[in-house]
């Protein structure tokens, strides 16, 4: 089959010219849009600064934690709105009370705690940090004295419950309160086995709807609290597990320079890829996440234990070190973050972090624990004989819209 070829015409082309004047004219529409844009983002970029008059807002987990994201870390100097942010943000609460809070809330005003008293509600409470006001969620047998850790998730309120102040073979429980219905169900409990209770290892973790705790040294429940499905594996190397964003469980388990972290779909328990961030995290006991960023202590299985603290923005990233302590001092355990802050105990200190611009800064002397949640901070420091389980604490809940900014760091 032949194509037949067309005559050549000598001079320009009528087709070509009638699309290169189109091409012009969509270029000329093209120039207009941009600078129009250009011109409207200069007026709103304006009239929000004469409105707001405010810094920018701060950056979301998965992004650069800040322009200087690959800056050195290091320490503020602690001036007097730091000094004071304890005493200023005091919550009120009664002295014959004993509040230990473990979890803060997502509102931005109130926060999770056990509540001990000789003469009233003694339980698992949720408090109004304005008022003192307290919510009732679930009272302790009367009595008896009882242990609790856990965590929330914007909906859901997991806790382990455990006898007395320890943390060893005892016949522990786990409890979920929806806070959207109100329901309260028990989700786990310590097995028996040759008369020796299942370790309770350390908390329970939950997010986006699923709890996760370790039974003892046998395996690790992953319990969807809106189907009750729970799955239960038995990893080789078992550790504390720790919920991450896309549905994600890690945990750090063997010894020395065979310790190393696993990860597992929250939902179905199939084992997944390390995320980066957390490829050299032996120490996951301890960590701090929103789901997002992470700080925890001792990244390397050489260095000593509990001696560096270490940070990313995201599970992409490679952390950086915040800071090493030296001689008889330890980073505390546990670590928390959120909203872009994290707080940590450096014996003998309590610290906040600013992801935002690299810093961190002493806010007390002493014992005590930060909990950074997505909207506030809450630090809790012992009054008198911290031992007792009656000991009333003095807490501190500090939106951080009411931050102070960081100063320079100290020579």
């Amino acid at each position: 089959m032949s194509v037949a070829t067309p005559p050549h015409v000598d001079g320009p082309d009528p087709l070509e010219a009638l699309i290169k004047e189109a091409r012009e004219r969509q270029r000329r529409r093209r120039m207009l849009v941009v600078g129009s844009l250009v011109l409207l983002a200069g007026l709103a970029y304006g009239i929000g600064q004469a409105v707001g008059g405010g810094p920018p807002a701060r950056p979301s987990a998965e992004g650069d934690a800040s322009p200087a994201s690959n800056a050195r870390w290091c320490q503020a100097a602690a001036t007097a709105p730091w000094r004071s942010l304890t005493t200023r943000n005091a919550v009120p609460l009664p002295r014959t009370e004993a509040v230990w809070p473990f979890a803060v809330g997502s509102d931005g005003r109130t926060f999770f705690a056990t509540v001990h008293s000789r003469h009233g509600f003694s339980g698992v409470a949720r408090i109004d940090a304005a008022t003192g006001a307290t919510t009732e969620i679930k009272a302790f047998s009367r009595g008896s004295l009882r242990q609790v850790g856990g965590s929330f998730d914007g909906r859901w309120l997991v806790w382990m419950t455990w006898p007395g102040q320890t943390e060893a073979a005892v016949p522990w429980t786990v409890w979920a309160w929806d806070s959207h219905t109100g329901r309260i169900r028990q989700i786990g409990a310590a097995r028996r086995r040759s008369g020796i209770w299942d370790s309770s290892w350390v908390d329970v973790d939950v997010r986006d709807g699923v709890a996760a705790w370790a039974q003892g040294s046998r395996g690790i429940h992953l319990y969807d609290l809106r189907t009750q499905r729970d799955v239960y594996i038995h990893p080789r190397h078992l550790g504390w597990p720790r919920l991450f964003a896309g549905g994600l469980v890690a945990w750090s388990g063997g010894a020395g320079r065979h310790a190393r972290t696993y990860a597992v779909s929250a939902l179905t328990g199939k084992p997944m890829p390390v995320p980066h961030a957390l490829h050299d995290a032996t120490n996951l006991l301890a960590v701090g996440t929103d789901g997002h960023a992470t700080v925890f202590p001792d990244g390397k299985p050489r260095w000593q234990h509990g001696k560096s603290l270490w940070w990313s923005p995201s599970l992409r990233r490679t952390p950086q070190q915040v800071l090493t302590v030296r001689n008889y001092h330890w980073i505390d355990y546990p670590l928390s973050t959120g909203g872009g802050y994290f707080g940590f105990g450096a014996e003998p200190g309590l610290f906040v972090g600013d992801s935002q611009v690299h810093r961190y800064v002493k806010i007390a002397q002493g014992y005590g624990r930060v909990l950074a949640g997505p909207r506030a901070l809450v630090v809790m420091r012992p009054l008198g004989n911290a031992k007792s389980p009656y000991a009333p604490m003095a807490i501190s809940f500090v939106p951080l819209d009411a931050m102070p900014s960081m100063a320079s760091c100290a020579a």
